[in-house]
């Protein structure tokens, strides 16, 4: 529990910015793997899983300590009355500031596909907003109106933003310091590891009325050190 943090707890919640590379839940096929949902456990016993991050999305989680806040927050969810902001690195620049991707998702299990056709598709709604630019790199504001699997990372792509860092959906697999640098990158270590190796998406912010107190509950996570890292590092090739 040391490594994780806690945003916010009370008698019914307990609310937390998640490392990435942590799974949410436990794995189907490799119980001994690590899960945010198996640390809480052995702290409270019976959890509610609330909702999902993916393994490499970093950010705020939120888990239920009793069967009546799982079934209020997934209604609560059904009903559009919980808002979920996302911040996105995206490899690209575009015109438009803002908008809302409307583009129906199908998961096969392995990936998710925008398909228009095809009657299994889902509605899909994302709202985004771009704020800021760095060279051919955005830093771009998303909030979903539906939680598909990989909506963010596939709606982002379909408008030719992926990810910055995205092997499934986008094109690369990690960013590195001499990506900057390059001649002048004084190369001190046989291997050069990367500023960043895994998705760079942060679940941002969680807000919604407590379901209890009926109290206006805004949680935000503190973007993580290594997408800190590679904003400051975008901030300094510019100047």
């Amino acid at each position: 529990m040391k490594n994780i943090q806690i945003l916010f707890e009370d008698d019914h919640f307990v609310i937390a910015n998640k490392p990435a590379n942590l799974l949410s839940t436990p794995d189907r096929y490799r119980s001994d793997l690590p899960s945010l949902k198996s640390i809480f456990r052995k702290k409270y016993g019976e959890i509610f899983v609330l909702h999902r991050l993916d393994l490499e999305t970093s950010g705020v989680i939120a888990f239920g300590k009793h069967a009546d806040v799982q079934r209020t927050f997934t209604e609560m969810q059904i009903n559009n009355e919980v808002t979920k902001e996302y911040l996105a690195i995206v490899d690209g620049l575009i015109n438009q500031q803002s908008g809302t991707i409307d583009l129906p998702l199908i998961y096969d299990g392995g990936k998710t596909y925008v398909n228009h056709k095809d009657k299994k598709a889902k509605q899909s709604l994302t709202d985004y907003e771009v704020i800021e630019t760095y060279d051919h790199y955005s830093i771009v504001s998303c909030k979903i109106k539906s939680g598909r699997t990989h909506q963010i990372r596939v709606h982002l792509a379909h408008i030719g933003l992926p990810l910055a860092v995205d092997r499934f959906y986008g094109h690369t697999e990690a960013i590195y310091l001499s990506q900057f640098k390059k001649k002048k990158y004084n190369k001190k270590e046989a291997e050069e590891r990367p500023l960043i190796s895994r998705l760079t998406l942060h679940a941002d912010t969680l807000q919604f009325i407590h379901p209890f107190t009926k109290k206006n509950t805004v949680i935000r996570a503190e973007l993580h050190k290594d997408m800190r890292a590679l904003i400051n590092q975008l901030k300094k090739n510019l100047s």
